[in-house]
């Protein structure tokens, strides 16, 4: 709970007077805090010794800086090289999901769940605690930088994905193309208010991640483009084969 530790860290508090104020031994505060959950009850009575509510909380999380997280050329090989390994690797690193339940729910032998694990650690995107167990080596809550072969796979594999799911049949899906005429400065304004949102929910998931249990998964893709929805699709007619209009 990164953000729990940097608010002891402000106010003066130590493991040790946490530990105190909640009748337990300084070893379980500190498993606590690097645990990738926290109950509900607990997290209350942490914010009643720091004289805070979980609103208080939850705001504190909303203006905490959503960073950017810069993964190097060989994890970006990877992971752009092995759908596998990706999609274990995100099942693990940004789904809370525990190793041995991400194989179960990506149907792997007991060889590519091995390999998978391996592999990821081998370029520092795993590693094994004390216990011998993989864990990510910190949290990836932020934005995957704009630069290399893993991105540029993101907006075209994946979000074409996302796209197909959310224009297909999935009652839970919203869709819709929107389409303004703007002044430079409400251009801005548009892409500011865009950011500010998913920065938001960036930090609500956050904290309701360590809070909740009963979590839906959410998939947004958001794009903004200079230009008419007519022109674009105009300019792609010929590299990609689109609905027939009668």
């Amino acid at each position: 709970m990164p953000i729990i530790k940097k608010i002891l860290k402000e106010r003066g508090f130590t493991y040790a007077d946490l530990a105190k104020k909640l009748n337990m031994s300084e070893a379980n505060i500190k498993k606590m805090m690097i645990a990738r959950d926290c109950s509900i009850g607990r997290l209350n009575k942490i914010c009643e010794v720091l004289d805070l509510s979980l609103l208080d909380l939850l705001e504190i999380l909303r203006k905490h800086p959503v960073r950017s997280v810069q993964l190097s050329s060989a994890q970006q090989t990877l992971l752009t090289g092995d759908e596998t390994v990706l999609l274990l690797y995100c099942k693990i690193a940004f789904e809370n999901v525990l190793p041995r339940e991400a194989k179960a729910e990506l149907h792997l032998s007991d060889v590519a769940f091995e390999k998978g694990l391996l592999s990821l650690e081998k370029v520092g995107l795993l590693k094994k605690n004390a216990k011998g167990k993989f864990v990510v080596p910190e949290e990836h809550i932020g934005l995957w930088s704009d630069q290399g072969v893993l991105s540029r796979w993101i907006t075209t594999e994946w979000t074409q994905s996302i796209l197909r799911a959310a224009v297909g049949s999935n009652p839970g899906s919203s869709r819709g193309l929107r389409y303004f005429r703007l002044t430079e400065k409400s251009t801005r304004l548009l892409r500011t208010r865009i950011a500010e949102v998913f920065n938001d929910f960036e930090r609500i998931s956050a904290l309701e991640t360590k809070m909740e249990s009963n979590l839906r998964h959410v998939s947004c893709v958001h794009a903004m483009v200079l230009e008419s929805p007519t022109n674009i699709r105009f300019a792609d007619r010929g590299k990609a084969q689109g609905p027939k209009l009668s």
